[in-house]
């Protein structure tokens, strides 16, 4: 039998019940490597097999359709078609996805797919206009209040006048956690945003440095955190 602490960080340590915590022998860096490596092979092996064609690529969605989109944000291995795809994530607009090129699966976007965020009316499209936006902009909401719209949908506007960028809160979360523990300064956790949408290419990233920052001083300000 194994005994779960109640609270507190032990939490996340469990011991059998014929032992205290303090009996409990501690493992060493090099305790937890060698009992890694004659596992390592099937390691990369369980690695390896995301890379492949999944689910013999056929839509887990619709069955009918190639499977050539595989969530890389998504728990577990998913394959879908299109527009599956762009179904399944209409309300996880910021998930990462890859698509099959025939030989390799390759980083593409939810909006290459087609997708389109209709923001201010619950992932709907307007029922005022018939394009696709990515903007609250429709003849049934007033421009002066577009930031607060970005914020109903948990978009921290950038500006309140002309909104044109917002951040997640997410992302505002773990700037100042960043900032707080690892003293990381603006630029640099814009630098790692960079880095984490293209690795090899950060400076292809179409966008310019977003960290002027108003917004997340306002959310600071706020006391929003966590």
């Amino acid at each position: 039998m194994w005994k779960v602490p109640p609270r507190g960080l032990q939490r996340y340590v469990v011991w059998p019940v014929s032992q205290s915590p303090g009996q409990i022998p501690l493992q060493g860096q090099n305790d937890f490597i060698r009992e890694w490596l004659p596992w390592r092979a099937e390691y990369l092996n369980a690695i390896l097999e995301g890379e492949q064609l999944v689910k013999g690529g056929i839509c887990e969605q619709c069955s009918q359709a190639e499977g050539s989109v595989q969530g890389m944000s998504c728990i577990g291995m998913h394959v879908w078609c299109g527009p599956c795809a762009v179904k399944a994530h209409r309300n996880l607009p910021f998930h990462k996805v890859q698509r099959w090129n025939g030989t390799h699966y390759q980083a593409t976007s939810l909006m290459e797919l087609g997708f389109s965020w209709h923001v201010g009316h619950g992932g709907v499209p307007c029922p005022w206009i018939r394009e696709n936006v990515l903007v609250p902009n429709c003849p049934g909401s007033d421009p002066k209040d577009w930031h607060l719209v970005l914020l109903k949908e948990r978009l921290f506007p950038a500006s309140i006048s002309k909104p044109k960028t917002a951040f997640t809160f997410d992302v505002l979360n773990h700037f100042l956690i960043d900032a707080l523990e690892c003293k990381t300064s603006a630029l640099s956790f814009y630098q790692k945003l960079k880095r984490f949408t293209n690795n090899a290419l950060p400076d292809s990233i179409p966008v310019e440095c977003l960290f002027q920052f108003g917004g997340l001083h306002s959310y600071s300000f706020l006391g929003f955190l966590g």
